[in-house]
């Protein structure tokens, strides 16, 4: 199913897609984001709702702090330029599962989350981004909790050979910091529900990683998506991750082989009716 159509669907639909799995323990200590909703409310807004944990399960999370970069979209999903997108604070919603974030976008735009909390005294930062395709007549930037500027923690800046809008398996990702104490991060390692998956060296274009195809994630369906944990050691023990929904490859309902035997039988029978057509012609003549 083409990826137009996919966020269509996800987003004429009134319902909310959460991840297809929950991150388990893990035994470095970072923060993820272990669930994501998007939905769309009946005055064309769009709702996001992002749930923050510990990847060690119990432990609490202290001082959290929250802001969020919120950019208006173009068309292609084409960012404007930096010093047009919004800065705004965010405020928590204690939940059973976690820490609660709520973001709501009444026009296209692109929500860069960033989290800052501590684990048993040390620092850690999550970042996490999502574009929004808002309708509404509702703007896009809530000047009530606006900042002048954001907050100097650390970021990454995520780019892919492919689209970012809609990211999936089998697509590569480049992960590069553009501020903060760990831009001279030596390594990347990657979490996947729990487990650490990959360890990812830096090269000159930053830290690239391809996620591999999930048979469990391509039998979820379309619109389930799982989240991804890239995590970056900070020299006092703290760290920096970032959390990547992703979304079973589009090639994912494809089967190869069979499409190849269709594909051979195909030109199998053209070639014999051509063949019995070229013979019944030359045969009347």
């Amino acid at each position: 199913m083409p990826i137009f159509f996919l966020v269509c669907l996800q987003l004429l639909t009134g319902h909310s897609f959460a991840a297809a799995g929950t991150p388990g323990p893990a035994a470095e200590a970072f923060l993820q984001w272990s669930s994501a909703s998007v939905e769309r409310l009946d005055d064309g807004r769009v709702k996001l709702v992002l749930t923050l944990e510990s990847s060690r399960p119990g432990v609490v999370l202290d001082n959290p702090v929250a802001f969020y970069r919120l950019t208006r979209l173009g068309r292609f999903n084409k960012p404007p330029a930096p010093e047009d997108a919004g800065i705004y604070s965010l405020n928590w919603e204690q939940s059973t599962d976690g820490l609660k974030l709520v973001i709501f976008s009444g026009e296209y735009g692109r929500a860069t989350v960033f989290v800052r909390a501590e684990i048993e005294g040390r620092p850690h930062y999550a970042q996490t981004a999502f574009n929004l395709y808002g309708r509404s007549k509702s703007s896009v930037f809530p000047e009530s909790n606006r900042l002048s500027q954001a907050p100097d923690w650390p970021e990454f800046l995520l780019s892919s050979n492919d689209r970012l809008y809609w990211p999936q398996t089998g697509q590569e990702f480049t992960f590069k910091f553009v501020k903060g104490e760990d831009a001279s991060a030596k390594n990347l390692t990657v979490w996947d529900g729990g487990r650490r998956v990959a360890e990812v060296q830096p090269g000159s274009a930053g830290f690239q990683y391809q996620p591999e195809h999930d048979p469990i994630l391509n039998r979820a369906g379309d619109l389930a998506f799982k989240p991804l944990v890239f995590v970056a050691r900070n020299d006092d023990d703290g760290s920096t991750a970032f959390t990547l929904f992703i979304h079973r490859s589009r090639r994912a309902g494809w089967d190869l082989s069979a499409g190849l035997w269709l594909f051979t039988a195909s030109v199998l029978v053209s070639g014999i009716l051509a063949w019995m057509a070229r013979r019944r012609f030359n045969v009347c003549a």
